[in-house]
């Protein structure tokens, strides 16, 4: 909680990495430490959440997440006498956090990094 609290205590940095991986710890503060007590001021989400954004737009356009998207949309199969396709959607929401790729039927998720 210190160490979350003497971080918040300054202003966001320019650098998108440090963000990027700051984004999942908020949201884990949020969604299952709230008994920890630590308040995430708006500058911060707002600077986390930017950041998380551009990671995944970036993403989306780069050769090897068209290869993987690809790949999974040709997966198929049988299991117990049942057929099944992955088809990954793209860049969506899960609860608070936005996943690289999501199969909506199986809810198998694939996150880059």
């Amino acid at each position: 909680k210190a160490a979350m609290t003497e971080i918040f205590d300054r202003s966001p940095p320019q650098n998108r990495v440090p963000l990027i991986k700051l984004f999942d710890v908020i949201c884990a503060l949020e969604l299952r430490f709230q008994a920890v007590g630590v308040t995430v001021p708006p500058t911060w989400k707002a600077a986390c959440d930017d950041a998380d954004r551009f990671e995944m737009d970036r993403l989306e356009s780069s050769r090897l997440h068209n290869e993987i998207v690809m790949r999974f949309d040709h997966l198929r199969g049988t299991s117990n006498g049942t057929r099944w396709q992955l088809r990954m959607a793209r860049n969506l929401q899960v609860g608070p956090y936005r996943v690289d790729m999501m199969d909506q039927d199986t809810k198998i998720v694939l996150d880059m990094e």
